[in-house]
């Protein structure tokens, strides 16, 4: 025989290759349940507590170098935006602290209708109008206030209830919209800002080449033309922005009288006919004439 074929036959002998066909078998298997499930736990603990942790310290370690680094960029953009930069910049502060009033007031002022609705009925129908009315002082929301106006007027008729709920209504309104002008303006004045920032870069720009003679260099005009940019493009970001948060508050107000409107017009409904149902009650509890004998 050979060395090669010696050779061949002494590989398939040894423990190595046993040892690997192992390892193969071990592979090709299926994993354990338990294995799946340990493996399964420490990726949602690496994913939910270990890499936001490690994000968190190294914020933290790193907050006063960002803080820094960020105050000079800010600095450096408001010196070259100049003095519109600074009103465009108060400007979206303003509609941001009113996106935030007025989000939480329409949100805090949004509950579960129909059960509030019908646990108002259950009390009047109990004969608990105090209760009724007290839960309606609770709630402070615009649909509550128009639900009481309806609960107070209910044993004067149709007419009076509807033009105490519409009473309501109008007074409710103005404290929904308060604010949404503002927001509004705001939107269409920052974009302006903008623009007049522009030629008021344009306009240095031109003193600039105007003492600088026939011979200019370009660096000398690059930071005017840079604030030109930097007040256009801010005023178009900042005019979005404050134009989609005042859509998404038109939208809640939206909403909040589209309640006003079916509290209304249920309650009405329930007041008709639990009146008519009374009605029709004392007509069948009441005698009636005995005809005349011929």
């Amino acid at each position: 025989m050979d060395f090669s074929s010696r050779f061949s036959s002494e590989m398939m002998k040894s423990p190595s290759l046993s040892y690997n066909e192992e390892l193969i078998s071990r592979s090709a298997s299926p994993i354990s349940p338990l294995d799946f499930s340990v493996g399964i736990v420490a990726t949602s603990l690496t994913l939910c507590y270990i890499t936001p942790l490690s994000i968190f310290l190294t914020l933290t370690y790193n907050a006063d170098f960002i803080f820094r680094a960020t105050m000079e960029q800010l600095k450096a953009l408001f010196d070259q935006g100049g003095f519109i930069l600074v009103v465009q910049a108060v400007l979206i502060i303003i509609s941001l602290a009113i996106f935030l009033e007025r989000y939480y007031f329409y949100y805090s002022s949004q509950f579960d209708m129909h059960e509030f609705l019908h646990g108002i009925q259950n009390n009047v129908r109990n004969n608990k109008i105090v209760v009724a009315v007290s839960i309606c002082d609770g709630k402070k929301s615009p649909v509550s206030s128009v639900v009481r106006s309806v609960i107070l007027h209910a044993d004067k008729g149709e007419a009076a209830i509807r033009i105490a709920a519409d009473e309501t209504a109008m007074t409710e309104l103005p404290k929904l919209k308060r604010g949404l002008k503002l927001l509004a303006c705001i939107g269409n004045i920052t974009p302006m800002l903008g623009l007049l920032g522009t030629l008021v870069a344009i306009y240095k720009i031109f003193e600039q080449i105007e003492a600088g003679g026939r011979f200019i260099e370009t660096t000398a005009v690059a930071g005017s033309v840079k604030e030109a940019l930097i007040t256009t493009l801010f005023g178009l970001i900042s005019a979005m922005l404050v134009h989609l948060c005042s859509f998404v508050l038109s939208a809640k107000v939206e909403s909040i009288v589209l309640d006003m409107e079916k509290a209304c017009a249920e309650m009405t409904h329930f007041f008709l006919m639990r009146k008519l149902t009374a009605n029709e009650a004392q007509e069948e509890q009441a005698p009636q004439p005995e005809k005349a004998n011929d």
